[in-house]
């Protein structure tokens, strides 16, 4: 006679059973959309265009002077939206036509231009100007080495999202913008771009710098930072836009602990405050509208997500936009793209050079929380002569909005204590959390092993006990062999990084089940819940041996 089955034989083969069950319907569904449908993969048609060369490094093809000389299909013409969505090749000089719209889906036709109307959204203010962007940055390099800017605009590869993977992608393809090196250790790069700024949703570039060897001596160097890289908002009033923005960033490393802060598990979660975005845009800077007269707007902004709930960021500083350094006055930055804070101030000549430090201070009462450790304040210091420089380089006559009377200067400031002189945090940040996994989970409504709709009631204990994260084992599906084999309960063995494992899977919460296999679940879901299910010598015994 066969040997008598176990508890967990029994339990295991009837969930196997169950488990094939539905698998066997889910992958039906899948075949029966797919015939309706037309088939599961989506062909997908991929458009190149002629690019200008870059030079290398102190290449003898380039002035050593600043500003940059354009190149040609460098004139580009922005619109509000998302991403560029295509591009359309312009006059006989080469130029080249970006429209900044929603990246279209797989499959999908381009999107037209559009301009999105919110909820007491006033309407776009029309118009398009033309402005020069001069990205500026630092990176001693060695012989052979090159910065490379990755990103939204054509010239820099088209690339939407430069991710680190993205970014090291495009370089290896040849993609992207190559910085000129001017002196110093500070590279640079002119471009001339036609925008919308009053259009809604506003004009932005996302990039990222990046090395590249030409000796190949090792693989592309994308910096580090968030996830999408950096973003530059261009938003505005059309009329008073200005005609040249110098862009100044500072390199971030890929081992800063800012870059994991920048993760979304923070920013969208617990550093999260929906009060920031309540304000549809950042307040712009007041400037006197007499032209000629040495004035320029100063646009500081910091990348920073260890700001908690209720609390918002601000800048003290030497000119009288900033306070003076008198006690009490202190400038509110806007949350409204964070982690991005950013503020813009007008500043003329006498008040040259301008020296600033960042704080946190409650929302509500103004109070400083934090103010920027170091023995001397950021230090900013313009020529709004030399802005100029790029126009006539560039023969650029009618850049600006028709108002406008003065350039702007962005100051991309960077809180990591490795890189900035002026660390903004005395400590590090610190959070409790609950390590377990999801096979471990029992619940009522479960069989025995953990479901992934048990997750839900951990987060809502973690939160009732104050705890910041949850941290799982993995996941993912490994079964390779068959259900029964015991080298596919090895829980790093995936199969794949996108498959969850079926049998975490609450089998009774999946629709247009047959009813006897629904019922047969229900009764098993009760039998495992027991309390005397466990107490029986059988099961018992199992659990020794």
């Amino acid at each position: 006679s066969p040997p008598p089955v176990s508890k967990r034989e029994e339990t295991g083969t009837k969930m196997i059973r169950m488990m094939r069950r539905v698998q066997l319907l889910l992958l039906l569904s899948l075949s029966a959309a797919a015939l309706v449908h037309g088939g599961l993969g989506v062909p997908q048609t991929q458009l190149s265009l002629p690019r200008p060369s870059a030079p290398a490094q102190k290449s003898s093809l380039l002035p050593p002077l600043s500003p940059l000389a354009q190149e040609e299909g460098r004139a580009l013409r922005l619109r509000g939206g998302l991403g560029i969505a295509g591009l359309e090749r312009g006059n006989s000089s080469g130029s080249v036509t970006a429209k900044m719209t929603a990246p279209p889906l797989p499959g999908q036709a381009a999107p037209p231009t559009v301009k999105v109307e919110e909820p007491g959204q006033h309407l776009s203010e029309a118009g398009s100007v033309t402005v020069v962007l001069r990205f500026r940055t630092f990176y001693k390099t060695r012989y052979g080495e090159n910065v490379v800017i990755v990103g939204s605009l054509p010239v820099f590869g088209d690339v939407f999202n430069p991710t680190a993977t993205e970014t090291i992608k495009a370089a290896e393809q040849g993609k992207g913008a190559r910085l000129q090196y001017l002196a110093d250790d500070e590279w640079g790069l002119d471009v001339a771009v036609e925008l919308e700024p009053g259009s809604f949703p506003p004009p932005m570039v996302n990039y990222r710098y990046c090395i590249v060897d030409d000796n190949h001596q090792h693989l592309p160097l994308p910096e580090g930072g968030g996830k999408s890289g950096r973003a530059l908002y261009l938003a505005g009033p059309v009329a008073t836009f200005p005609a040249v923005m110098e862009v100044r960033d500072v390199w971030k490393s890929q081992t800063s602990l800012s870059s994991i802060m920048l993760s979304s598990a923070f920013t969208d979660v617990i550093f999260h405050d929906a009060s920031r975005f309540k304000n549809k845009a950042p307040v712009k800077a007041k400037v006197n509208g007499k032209k000629d007269n040495g004035e320029f707007i100063l646009r500081l902004t910091m990348e920073n997500p260890r700001v908690e709930p209720g609390h918002t960021m601000g800048v003290i500083g030497s000119c009288p936009a900033l306070g003076g350094w008198e006690d009490g006055k202190v400038t509110p930055m806007s949350g409204t793209n964070f982690p991005l804070w950013e503020l813009e101030i007008a500043v003329s000549p006498q008040h040259m050079p301008v020296e600033y430090r960042y704080v946190i201070m409650e929302d509500k009462t103004r109070k400083v929380l934090a103010v920027e450790q170091g023995d001397t304040a950021h230090r900013v210091e313009v020529n709004a002569a030399s802005l100029e420089e790029s126009l006539t380089n560039m023969d650029i006559k009618d850049a600006g909005g028709k108002l406008s009377t003065c350039n702007a200067v962005v100051i991309n400031d960077d809180p990591d204590p490795s890189i900035s002189a002026n660390p903004l945090f005395k400590t590090q940040w610190r959070g409790a959390g609950v390590a377990l996994p999801v096979f471990g989970l029992r619940t009522a409504k479960g069989m025995g092993v953990g479901e992934f709709a048990d997750l839900k009631l951990v987060t809502d204990w973690c939160n009732k006990a104050g705890l910041k994260m949850i941290q799982l084992l993995p996941v993912t599906d490994t079964t390779s062999h068959c259900p029964t084999d015991s080298r596919d309960s090895y829980p790093y063995s995936s199969i794949s990084v996108y498959a969850l494992h079926p049998m975490y899977l609450r089998l009774g919460d999946i629709p247009s089940l047959p009813g006897d296999l629904k019922t047969e679940i229900e009764q098993e879901t009760r039998r495992f819940n027991d309390p005397n299910y466990f107490r029986e010598k059988q099961w018992d015994a199992d659990l020794k041996t």
